[in-house]
């Protein structure tokens, strides 16, 4: 599934609030949402998964 889309680089924040499909495993992407901004660029972002877990971390990203 990964390799069929164009993926954002993880340096490119996504928008907050804004349904996302985050890459977690080389070949696994799971949909999630940003939950908040951040203070500055170098710090990690916070994401709620579909299955109501939080992830924090950097991923690639694309818009469903």
């Amino acid at each position: 599934m990964a390799e069929d889309l164009k993926l954002n680089p993880p340096e490119m924040l996504p928008p907050v609030g804004c349904p996302l499909l985050i890459q977690v495993e080389e070949a696994r992407v799971v949909r999630a949402s940003r939950t908040s901004y951040i203070a500055d660029k170098s710090r990690q972002m916070e994401y709620l998964l579909e299955s109501g877990e939080t992830l924090l971390g950097r991923f690639w990203w694309t818009y469903p």
